[in-house]
């Protein structure tokens, strides 16, 4: 299969993405408990788990653990990394050799490619990998189009058809002059949790600079974050989750509260919609 051809199907997968990104349901060892995010999964009938490996020592094994069990319930996974920006902000909490970052490889990601081309190569369902705030400016100090191809040639080593689909904040000129080749597919985040005006016009807007050269991923916020405390209101998340439905390729779910399922109101809504589908 020639490259056109490859990145065409890594494409066709990406369109219709229905997921969430991994809030990890912990057990009392600290563990992903595997049963009960899979079933909290299956209430919310998403098609993709987002799974972020962050910097708790267990989470890149634990993943490794998941993916044949997600196959099982017909779950594609992409893997998410911290970006070398957030390692510098989270600092290194396992000491002077490890630089932060997504454990165990840090900002190491042609380490990572690699890892992750291995495990893909005996797992179908891990089907894409995402790098968090690929175009903060910070960033694109380290991750320079040819660092980036690099690390595209070593994750496809073993697995040609895994996707890359880094998550951004808006199409800009650079991103489509430095990177493009490199871009199945972006998951393309509204920041505003208070209101849902504007965001149609958004999402046209930056649509109409892709002009169909690849998928956009609608991200909507579930959640609060490190920049604003508050989680969005059911009614602000309702409506941004139409916009993205009716103008997106795709849907992606920010870390609503798994485990705390139906009591909390997102999760609780989301499970009821589910039902009526």
């Amino acid at each position: 299969m020639d490259a056109n051809s490859t990145r065409a199907r890594l494409q066709t997968r990406l369109r219709g993405v229905y997921g969430t990104w991994g809030r990890l349901i912990k057990g009392e060892n600290g563990r992903l408990d595997i049963d009960r995010q899979l079933e909290v999964l299956r209430l919310l009938r998403v098609n993709t788990f987002n799974y972020f490996i962050f910097q708790h020592k267990s989470d890149w094994e634990d993943c490794q653990r998941f993916l044949p069990a997600a196959a099982k319930a017909g779950l594609q996974v992409w893997i998410t990394l911290l970006s070398p920006w957030q390692a510098q902000r989270r600092g290194t909490p396992f000491g002077a050799d490890y630089q932060g970052g997504s454990y165990p490889f840090g900002v190491d990601y042609l380490a990572w490619c690699e890892a992750i081309g291995q495990v893909a190569a005996s797992h179908p369902n891990l089907t894409c990998v995402s790098i968090d705030d690929f175009d903060h400016k910070d960033n694109l100090h380290t991750l320079t189009p040819t660092y980036v191809r690099e690390m595209m040639v070593v994750l496809r080593q073993e697995r040609p058809d895994i996707a890359f689909c880094p998550t951004i904040y808006g199409v800009s000129p650079l991103l489509l002059r430095d990177y493009l080749e490199f871009l199945d597919g972006v998951m393309l985040w509204w920041t505003n949790l208070d209101i849902h005006l504007g965001m149609k016009e958004w999402l046209w807007a930056n649509k109409t600079i892709v002009a169909g050269r690849f998928p956009i991923i609608a991200g909507v916020y579930a959640r609060s974050t490190t920049w604003h405390p508050a989680p969005p209101t059911l009614k602000t998340f309702r409506r941004c989750l139409r916009v993205a439905r009716e103008g997106a390729d795709g849907v992606m779910l920010f870390r609503p509260d798994l485990a705390a399922g139906a009591a909390d109101p997102i999760v609780a809504y989301l499970m009821q919609e589910a039902e009526n589908i």
